[in-house]
């Protein structure tokens, strides 16, 4: 299978392990596997939504979950 998305990617500059990234129009496919195939595929989500990953090398900062929390 194959996963392409357009991805924006962030890391706070005081905490190196901590990063974000949004990633929006993912699409799958599970033919035509080649990475020189174009980029094409079935839509995961809605156009409209908008994937957040937090990663975190340790646990996450006390600002961040207060901010999830909200």
């Amino acid at each position: 299978m194959l996963i392409q998305c357009e991805r924006e990617a962030y890391f706070v500059k005081e905490d190196c392990g901590l990063r974000f990234t949004f990633d929006h129009n993912i699409l799958y496919r599970d033919y035509d596997l080649g990475l020189n195939q174009g980029v094409y595929g079935i839509p995961i989500l809605d156009n409209d939504l908008v994937l957040m990953e937090i990663k975190a090398e340790e646990a996450l900062p006390m600002w961040v979950s207060r901010m999830l929390s909200e």
